[in-house]
């Protein structure tokens, strides 16, 4: 069942469209959902207690989208809350863990976060061993990607020095995953950096209920650019060079915004279409051919082993994030070479074909993207 229409996502729609419109707004709706939690329980919520009452999704509060908040702490301050001080590591940290691990969509780092916060050091196998009982990928290339998250080598620069510029997790000779010194000292010591961390965990862990740990993605569940580089376990986070799609490491991620706004330059404006539940009529960029390389990787996927996913959103109103619709094989008897008008009325090359859905699309969904409503 798709969760398209529940109370978190029309909150999060409401937020998204605010931040495009104004922060002011999304600040304030940010600001009335704290209030009326706080006043239900009688004290300070934490992330968790927006997770477990039902209320606005903890991770549009900690995304940095409005007032430059980044961590529950800094949200706290802002709402003149009295908190005990961090230091500016601490911060980083915490920022790290909220901006990357709080969304629940991948298990795995959760996981070993939480056995760290339990024992000082995790043995390389015993977190194999809880990966499986947790039914979670043991492959390789994913154990690779966590540990690039926890090193930080996936990140780009600008991420890494927000998140404090040194491994928040390390796996030492003896083959144990340990926190760093300075982090271990401060959960060691100060009560309420662990109460912050512990909340960023918990809150992780029940949002991951809704993300399946034995495939890198969920179908229909929500993704940006920077979360498949992630998942579909890139080196690094290439979100800026993706733009419509780009294959890489055996994966073709496709990006596609449905109904685009009106000042999208004519030269980007493609006639993406869903046909049907099960056909994708897809677009390459402009100045391309039957001939260029890029092209003819995609059109033989099937034969290279690259797994083409598809990731469309209504429009951008939704923020960065795409419903992953699945996996799809180009049907090579639709390729076909086109042409398209850039601004100037020129004419550029571009080919087009179908996608052949590995599973149809869910019905709402379907409809929901097409015509912006559910049936």
């Amino acid at each position: 069942m798709v969760s398209t229409v529940n109370f978190e996502e029309i909150a999060k729609k409401k937020i998204f469209k605010a931040i495009n419109e104004s922060k002011l707004t999304a600040w304030k709706i940010l600001k009335e959902a704290f209030t009326d939690l706080k006043n239900r329980i009688g004290r300070v919520p934490y992330l968790y207690d927006f997770v477990s009452h039902h209320s606005i999704d903890p991770v549009v509060m900690v995304d940095g989208k409005t007032k430059s908040i980044s961590n529950y702490y800094q949200f706290l301050l802002e709402m003149k809350e009295e908190v005990p001080p961090l230091t500016d590591y601490e911060n980083k940290v915490l920022t790290m863990l909220s901006l990357e691990i709080l969304n629940g969509k991948r298990k795995h780092e959760i996981i070993l976060l939480d056995l760290l916060l339990r024992k000082q050091a995790v043995n390389y196998d015993e977190y194999l061993q809880h990966l499986c009982e947790s039914n979670c990928l043991t492959n390789d290339e994913t154990i690779a990607s966590v540990k690039r998250i926890f090193d930080l080598s996936f990140f780009t620069q600008i991420d890494k020095k927000k998140y404090g510029d040194q491994p928040i997790i390390i796996l030492n000779a003896e083959n144990d995953f340990v926190f760093n010194e300075t982090i271990q000292y401060s959960l060691k010591v100060k009560e309420y950096f662990k109460h912050l961390v512990t909340d960023v965990i918990q809150s992780g862990k029940e949002k991951s209920t809704l993300y399946q740990c034995d495939q890198p993605l969920t179908l229909y569940k929500k993704y940006s650019r920077k979360d498949a580089c992630k998942l579909l376990n890139w080196n690094s986070d290439e979100r800026a060079t993706i733009f419509g799609y780009k294959t890489k490491y055996g994966t073709c991620p496709i990006f596609i915004t449905y109904h685009k706004n009106d000042e999208v330059e004519s030269s980007v404006d493609y006639g993406d279409e869903l046909l049907n539940p099960e056909v994708l009529k897809w677009y390459t960029r402009s100045n391309r051919t039957l001939n260029s390389e890029e092209v003819q990787t995609i059109i033989h996927a099937e034969e290279k082993n690259i797994d083409v996913h598809v990731f469309v959103k209504k429009d951008d109103d939704e923020g960065n994030d795409f419903y992953y619709l699945g996996k799809a094989i180009p049907d090579k008897k639709t390729v076909q070479q086109d042409t398209m008008k850039d601004n100037d009325g020129k004419e550029l090359p571009v080919v087009h074909m179908n996608m052949v859905m590995e599973q149809p699309i869910e019905y709402r969904l379907y409809h929901y993207i097409k015509n912006g409503t559910e049936s």
